[in-house]
């Protein structure tokens, strides 16, 4: 196994080769490959991450040539930050036109915003995966949902927090801050709900390493006999599901950049 991580103040990247061996259900033959992974991981929504987030997919994307198996976009633990930073996230990963969120104020007044790039840093054929936990909220919903909504990628995972508020921060005069509430927001599906969280495509547990949260997510995902990049198999709590009558062992993890 070689191993070389990249990382910035907000986020960490990987790149994985993973060697797998699949065997027949008659267990008569068995075949082996190898799929590139490109692992992003996000801590907080701020000014940098958009840029940083942007750069990183784009070296990703050139180091695999281009034909990257599998994207992983990882926003657990993240509870938010910058409302604008998610939204501009998600406007270089969908195609032109989609509706990424709504947003309503206090005072009724809503606007929708729609994607406007017309070219995505990760090309539509590639798959991507979001990984969620408990403690992905706000701005990271948002992410998530309108990722998933527009069937662009798959959430793995547990359920988020659930937190579709809009909040802003009022400096008073004693130099103290007063938090309020001035608006919500909603995904295309309606899909991020508060006091709930998304419910994810599947659910996994557990993923404690960034190694783990790979390989277990590779795993799953490329169990789908589904021709559609962004359609996985669900799987149970815990579970294994596999699809097309063959199981699949892990011989090798290899990362590098």
């Amino acid at each position: 196994m070689r191993t070389a991580k990249g990382c910035g103040p907000g986020l960490e990247f990987q790149k994985h080769d993973i060697l797998h061996t699949r065997q027949s259900a008659d267990e008569t033959s068995r075949h082996q490959q190898i799929r590139r992974v490109g692992y992003v991981r996000i801590f907080d929504f701020n000014t940098r991450t958009v840029p940083e987030a942007t750069a990183v997919l784009e070296h990703l994307h050139s180091s695999a040539g281009g034909k990257m198996d599998l994207y992983i976009l990882d926003l657990r633990g993240n509870m938010g930050g910058l409302l604008t930073a998610g939204i501009r996230l998600v406007d270089h990963l969908l195609p032109h036109g989609r509706v990424i969120t709504t947003l309503e104020g206090s005072d009724g007044h809503v606007v929708t915003h729609l994607s406007r790039r017309w070219t995505s840093i990760i090309p539509k054929d590639r798959p991507l995966a979001v990984v969620m936990d408990g403690l992905t909220a706000s701005s990271s919903e948002l992410t998530a949902a309108a990722l998933s909504d527009n069937r662009r990628a798959t959430l793995v995972g547990t359920p988020s927090f659930g937190k579709g508020s809009i909040q802003a921060i009022v400096r008073l005069s004693d130099d103290s801050g007063l938090q309020l509430t001035i608006g919500k927001f909603r995904s295309l599906f309606d899909s991020i709900v508060t006091g709930c969280g998304i419910t994810p495509d599947v659910y996994l547990r557990g993923l404690a390493a960034d190694e783990d949260c790979v390989w277990a997510i590779d795993d799953a995902l490329s169990k789908s006999t589904s021709p559609s990049p962004n359609c996985a198999a669900k799987s149970a709590i815990g579970g294994r599901e596999v699809r097309g009558g063959s199981t699949v062992t892990h011989d090798e993890h290899r990362m590098f950049l």
